[in-house]
């Protein structure tokens, strides 16, 4: 709620900011929201965009860019062919290189939206 509250002083519409996790799926807040203890908060993910020849927008979810804890779970894609896979950190070389290379997600929907970016990028015409 600190977090929030610190939006709330940069911009007059802080909730545009932030997503409640209903069921599992991450959604945006309302303008008319209150927080609920049982429900979990994050703030929305950055989006990187690209415009293709055609004009098209394609956007991700911004990739993680720090090393996370022993054993804790991200997501990655196999640019090769686009499979999402989930792992655990364990800093081995492995770890690092993917997260060098700007293919770790903490969510498997973030990764799955990045695929699909890539590919739409490398396959334009």
């Amino acid at each position: 709620m600190m977090q929030y509250a610190q939006d709330a002083m940069e911009t007059s519409e802080p909730w545009d900011r932030w997503q409640i996790d209903i069921n599992g799926k991450w959604l945006d807040l309302g303008e008319c929201f209150y927080f609920m203890p049982e429900h979990q908060y994050r703030r929305k993910p950055k989006m990187l965009s690209v415009t293709l020849a055609s004009g098209e927008v394609v956007s991700w979810p911004e990739p993680h860019h720090t090393e996370l804890e022993y054993g804790d779970s991200y997501f990655f894609f196999v640019p090769t062919h686009g499979d999402i896979m989930l792992k655990n950190w364990d800093c081995a070389p492995w770890d690092r290189n993917t997260l060098f290379n700007g293919y770790i997600h903490l969510t498997k929907e973030a990764a799955e939206q990045h695929a699909a970016a890539l590919l739409k990028i490398n396959t334009q015409k």
